[in-house]
């Protein structure tokens, strides 16, 4: 599906999991994502040559930012961060469990970049790679993705191992692909996605054909 043909201020508000709803991010979201950011920033900066921003000191004002450019980009069709919340059983509320996103649209193809952070008290529970799960089947099925792809740190091996759990097949081995702020160079795993590899059964894209926007 062309971008120019497609209303994003629904399309990517919300999209439901199995235990986790994805977000849009929304003015005043900040202050959330700061505490999740604060929380995680021993297993955030593990791989800074991947997620360089952690490096930098967390602010409320700078969480806010990036939800206020998060709002821009899903507005414009070129960038879709989304905040993964997860219900808090026995109450009406959730929580904040982690951010993830489809980068880097390439329209033509089309073809995004699966990225992900789990909050560090969320870790080892599934959640992320039910959210990575979950953005591959809508860009598969809602965006007409072509190819998805995960460029991950070749040492991070949860990472990996999300990739590996969706279904996703390793492409190769990007050697020297990022330089550390110590000069270190790193190597990278790059995974990919083709329409063929998704599970046309996995309970996302049931309930897309059940709103009405699979493709």
């Amino acid at each position: 599906m062309l971008k120019k043909f497609m209303d994003f201020t629904d399309l990517t508000k919300s999209i439901s999991g199995d235990r986790v709803t994805l977000y849009r991010p929304r003015v005043g979201d900040g202050q959330a994502v700061f505490e999740a950011v604060v929380e995680s920033l021993k297993a955030l900066r593990e791989f800074p040559s991947s997620q360089p921003w952690a490096l930098r000191d967390p602010s409320v004002a700078a969480s806010e930012h990036f939800c206020e450019i998060g709002i821009k980009g899903h507005m414009g069709g070129t960038d879709f961060p989304f905040l993964i919340f997860r219900e808090i059983e026995g109450t009406s509320r959730s929580r904040l469990i982690g951010c993830c996103g489809l980068h880097r649209p390439k329209w033509d193809v089309p073809s995004f970049e699966i990225g992900y952070w789990c909050r560090a008290s969320e870790m080892r529970q599934g959640y992320a790679t039910e959210a990575a799960q979950t953005l591959l089947t809508f860009a598969m099925s809602v965006l007409g993705a072509q190819r998805v792809v995960i460029t991950t740190d070749a040492m991070n091996h949860p990472s990996r191992k999300i990739a590996e759990r969706i279904g996703m097949k390793r492409d190769g081995v990007l050697r020297n692909y990022w330089r550390e702020q110590d000069g270190t160079l790193r190597n990278a795993i790059v995974y990919s996605a083709v329409p063929n590899d998704v599970d046309n059964e996995h309970p996302t894209v049931s309930s897309l054909r059940r709103d009405g926007l699979t493709l």
